[in-house]
């Protein structure tokens, strides 16, 4: 009788093991149709059974398909190949966290993933629009090249200078027909490899949460203050999907507000990796003191340009901080003129710097080899 209970109590363990397991592979399985779409925008081969291949049959498409392997593959020579190669040399061994932050990021998901391939969560924060979920088989073959055409546009500053120039994404991104920066992330996503899950509309709830919106584009009849849109997806050898969260929020203090719903959504992240390039200074105003304090305070390590948050809060008792590149003075931008000088970063340039084997930030403006990158760790002592 013992031998015939232990006997079924092994079944069922096996049993609840096995349903476990099944259900943590389907919460991994790419979506044939989310995957087959994120193709179709990267301008990648198609399956025979996708719905996207006859679209993909006409010429307009051809060219489509030449204009994406030609970005990608300068994408890859110029920025990418040289980032995974410094990311194995100078992050490898780091304990690292579960989630990569990215402030100001616009649709950058190409450098995000390369810095940070082993994170479980990426959340990157924008102004620009996430637009609405696309749908191809709805437009007609000239409506589609011209949208397609738009985001060639939005995204080529990518293979040029490592970074989304503001105003073309403005300009290109709201176009009528592929608009937003959902069919940029899925771009990138197929391109870096990655295979796609799902695809939604997200926005935060009172409580901080990030929930789907209905299809009125709220939640429980409320507009939500904060818009998104959230991608899973699944690298190779993945077990587990992983997630992408994209929110369209102007960032400042104010965020951080602990009644407001975008305070507890960033009391939720727990620790990260921050990765901030490009981003206008706007970390050295006022009004941004406390966004730097809480980045800070949470991130594991930071890697940045002279353009993110001020140097001298990078203190030594906290921080072992290296420094890559070039750097003697701020790059002037069209809509920055006076751009705010840190002596002290360059004081330490002149003292000590490594090579920086790619593109990164504003240095880029001033020549190829003029960018500039910190890379802060937080001590383990701390």
């Amino acid at each position: 009788m013992k031998k015939k209970t232990s006997i079924l109590l092994m079944l069922l363990l096996f049993g609840l093991y096995h349903c476990a397991t099944a259900e943590k592979l389907e919460r991994a399985r790419i979506n044939p149709y989310w995957n087959d779409l994120a193709l179709f925008l990267a301008g990648m081969p198609q399956r025979p059974e996708s719905p996207f291949r006859e679209p993909a049959a006409t010429p307009q498409y051809a060219r489509h398909v030449d204009t994406m392997n030609t970005f990608w593959e300068r994408v890859r020579g110029e920025n990418l190949g040289g980032i995974s190669k410094w990311r194995e040399a100078q992050l490898r061994g780091l304990p690292g966290a579960k989630t990569a932050f990215y402030p100001f990021s616009g649709a950058d998901l190409a450098n995000l993933y390369t810095f940070y391939p082993e994170a479980q969560t990426y959340v990157m924060i924008a102004l620009e629009d996430p637009g609405i979920i696309p749908d191809p088989l709805n437009l007609s073959p000239a409506e589609l090249a011209e949208g397609l055409s738009s985001i060639h546009r939005a995204i080529q500053s990518i293979a040029s200078r490592n970074y989304f120039h503001s105003a073309v994404m403005q300009r290109e991104l709201p176009n009528r027909y592929l608009p937003g920066t959902i069919p940029v992330l899925l771009i990138f996503a197929a391109r870096l490899g990655l295979g796609v899950s799902t695809v939604e509309l997200i926005g935060i709830d009172p409580s901080g949460n990030v929930v789907p919106l209905d299809a009125a584009s709220t939640i429980r009849g409320a507009a939500p203050a904060v818009t998104g849109a959230r991608i899973r997806f699944r690298a190779p050898g993945d077990g587990e999907s992983r997630t992408l969260v994209y929110l369209d929020m102007r960032l400042s203090d104010r965020v951080l507000e602990p009644s407001s719903p975008e305070g507890r959504f960033f009391r939720s992240l727990g620790s990260f990796d921050t990765l901030i390039k490009s981003a206008v200074y706007l970390l050295h105003r006022d009004g941004f003191a406390e966004l730097c304090s809480y980045i800070l305070e949470h991130s594991a390590t930071v890697i940045q340009d002279d353009s993110g948050m001020p140097f001298r809060l990078f203190d030594r008792d906290n921080w072992d901080a290296r420094l890559f590149g070039t750097y003697t003075r701020p790059r002037k931008l069209k809509d920055l003129q006076n751009p705010p000088d840190q002596p002290d970063l360059a004081l330490a340039y002149s003292r000590k710097s490594e090579p920086l084997p790619f593109s990164f930030g504003y240095g880029v403006l001033t020549g190829k080899g003029k960018s500039n990158l910190l890379l802060a760790v937080r001590r383990k002592d701390r």
